[in-house]
């Protein structure tokens, strides 16, 4: 069960107490994850439905136990049987500051008072995706068969001394089906001459292994490469994948988003949340809170819900309503992943296998079910 990295509380929080009858059981929950939605958190079933997760204290089926309050999850106790295995337990009195992962996942080694900070050059690429689920797509398929995404990847580079070093954007063509459409990467199993569908690996089998030398506009997509100073720089990456349709509106809007917000990130305290990151490294943008006057998710226009229109994976929609005469409104957000590479957390990611192998980073995108979309892409962190 994979749960958001857990930040200790800032402030008391009001949680119900344990159960003082010996066989009064807690509420307990079925669950394939928790995610922070916009500051609220999010339970996400086996059905692949979404509910909010009030505050109050929870079991999991294999015996963890959540606490949420104020919005937020203020810690986790673990099962002896877990424990046992070198994982840390809160204590169900107050905030943790526990991190859930894979078996076997160390944690980041400090440096001793007065020696020389560490470095290292790195690389990072995007290696290929696996399509869990296809996206609704046009019933005529006159884009093409099936879907058609492209990968973009916003990066940034800040110093210690709130400069921003870089900041540049990473992009492959179009992958899909090439029948009629020039420019295109072959990519897929809906025809022979490609087309993404439910249960496609691209850019082959094991799409998290690194295929080749990386290029600049396929995959494996050539991101960053780099040296990164214990305290003294870090980078922000933010993958998302695209479904194409041909018309550019959101995308334009994502990238004013984004450029509007690269100089934030030398804001004092997202810089220290950035260079002071230790056993993390893939963040929702939202955690990160580079923008502190709202969410750190952007707006996208209603359209993309009924219009041919290039729009992210991972969208959710919001219906609020309005005033009478105009009745109910949509609001359509997307609130991407971001990767985190300072020294630290690079040297984390190389040493620890969280699924895909010592250094590969799943980033699971999913759609709000009416749009059907579901996409895992796999982000590789290399020492050179």
């Amino acid at each position: 069960m994979p749960v958001p990295a857990l930040e200790g509380a800032r402030s008391p929080v009001s949680l119900p107490p344990a159960p003082k009858k010996k066989n009064e059981p807690r509420r307990k929950i079925d669950i394939r994850h928790v995610k922070i939605v916009r500051g609220r958190v999010i339970l996400v079933g086996f059905d692949n439905k979404e509910r909010p997760l009030p505050d109050g204290l929870y079991e999991t089926s294999d015996g963890k136990q959540i606490a949420v309050g104020g919005g937020r999850i203020r810690f986790v106790t673990l099962p002896a049987s877990l424990a046992a295995q070198g994982k840390p337990v809160a204590s169900s009195g107050g905030a943790g500051s526990v991190r859930l992962g894979p078996p076997g996942v160390s944690a980041p080694a400090k440096r001793s008072k007065g020696e020389a900070p560490r470095r290292g050059r790195y690389r990072v690429t995007v290696n290929g995706f696996t399509v869990h689920h296809e996206t609704k797509d046009d019933a005529l398929q006159l884009d093409g068969k099936r879907d058609e995404v492209y990968v973009t990847v916003q990066v940034a580079v800040v110093d210690r001394t709130r400069r921003v070093k870089m900041s540049s954007t990473a992009r492959t063509k179009v992958m899909g089906d090439v029948n009629g459409h020039n420019g295109r990467i072959r990519a897929g199993s809906a025809s022979s001459k490609g087309g993404i569908r439910t249960g496609d690996d691209v850019p082959g089998p094991e799409p998290w292994r690194l295929r080749g030398a990386p290029r600049g506009d396929r995959l494996p997509l050539a991101v960053w490469e780099g040296e990164l100073v214990e305290g003294e720089n870090s980078v922000v990456l933010i993958p998302v994948l695209w479904e194409y349709d041909g018309v550019k509106s959101a995308y334009q809007s994502w990238v004013g988003w984004w450029s509007g917000k690269v100089t934030e990130i030398k804001d004092s305290e997202v810089l220290s949340r950035l260079l002071g990151a230790r056993g993390k490294v893939v963040f929702d943008l939202a955690e990160l809170r580079i923008n502190r006057s709202s969410t750190s998710a952007v707006s996208l226009p209603e359209l993309v819900l009924g219009q041919k229109m290039d729009r992210p994976i991972g969208i959710e929609v919001e219906t609020r309503r309005r005033p009478l005469p105009r009745g109910l409104l949509k609001v359509v957000w997307f609130s991407p992943k971001a990767v985190v590479l300072n020294y630290q957390t690079a040297e984390f990611a190389l040493r620890n296998n969280f699924g895909k192998g010592r250094g590969v980073l799943s980033l699971r995108y999913e759609d709000q079910p009416s749009l059907e979309g579901d996409y895992t892409l796999y982000v590789q962190v290399q020492r050179l």
